[in-house]
């Protein structure tokens, strides 16, 4: 068994927006985004503080929305009974029953070279389109990272528990959190996105003054934030001890044109 290359394969069928549905059955709020990862029992990964963060009233659900390779829709709702946060990540799991036409991601605890590229589907961009009457329609914006791991480390803060995590070349916008970090080689998640981390924390412009002999001088500064990631090792090991369901190891991965 081989893993496919992520080229053959639609976005939409890996990767969906997590989101609030009302007690009149709209979407009420996007909050984040998430995966299914390939292990015993269905369950829709994001991260912890997009739970923590959108608690549901009265009547709502959670509400996700897959599209088939074929392009037919896939939702799910989901109460949130059952749902699962982990004590020492920022990593949580809904319970969300059989989803055919999903496809499964594998978790990949491997710490790849940090040249290897690496993409990443995200619904940081959605929005709601207002209509006459107050009538509004939830509109889907996905976007898609293209980068790389910039290194590998644990993080010690703001986390209580050391984190195993990884810093890449592309930020993590707000909904963004909870979607997975794939290798390009083939349908494996390395990494999920759950912050940002700021390289500059100075304002996005700063204005000098400097009077020597009259000259005035503009000094303009940038920050880059960089996204930060939760290693697939740590939602590993939150799903097998957490809440016992079983991973299923990843298929090998082989580059375009070896001979198998």
């Amino acid at each position: 068994m081989y893993s496919e290359p992520m080229k053959s394969v639609s976005w939409s069928s890996m990767v969906a927006p997590l989101m609030k549905l009302g007690r009149d059955g709209e979407v009420a709020a996007f909050i984040g985004t998430g995966f299914i990862p390939a292990v015993s029992e269905t369950v829709f990964i994001t991260a912890r503080h997009v739970i923590e963060s959108n608690p549901l009233a009265e009547g709502e659900k959670y509400y996700i929305y897959f599209q088939a390779d074929d392009g037919s829709e896939i939702q799910k709702g989901a109460s949130g009974d059952g749902v699962m946060l982990s004590t020492r990540y920022d990593v949580a799991a809904i319970p969300i029953g059989e989803v055919p036409g999903v496809r499964a991601l594998y978790l990949d605890p491997t710490e790849i070279p940090m040249n290897e590229k690496v993409v990443c589907r995200e619904y940081s961009g959605n929005y709601f389109r207002a209509h006459d009457g107050g009538k509004r329609t939830a509109v889907f914006h996905p976007r898609t990272h293209v980068g790389n791991v910039m290194s590998w480390y644990t993080s010690k803060y703001p986390e209580k528990y050391p984190a195993p995590s990884v810093e890449l070349s592309f930020p993590a916008l707000q909904g963004a959190s909870g979607a997975p970090v794939i290798r390009d080689y083939g349908l494996h998640v390395i990494a999920m996105l759950v912050a940002n981390v700021e390289q500059e924390l100075t304002p996005a412009q700063v204005l000098s003054v400097h009077r020597d002999e009259e000259c005035l001088l503009e000094e303009v500064r940038y920050f880059l934030p960089v996204g930060k990631g939760l290693r697939s090792s740590a939602i590993i090991e939150f799903l097998e001890q957490e809440c016992g369901i079983r991973c299923t190891e990843p298929p090998p991965l082989h580059l375009q044109g070896e001979v198998l």
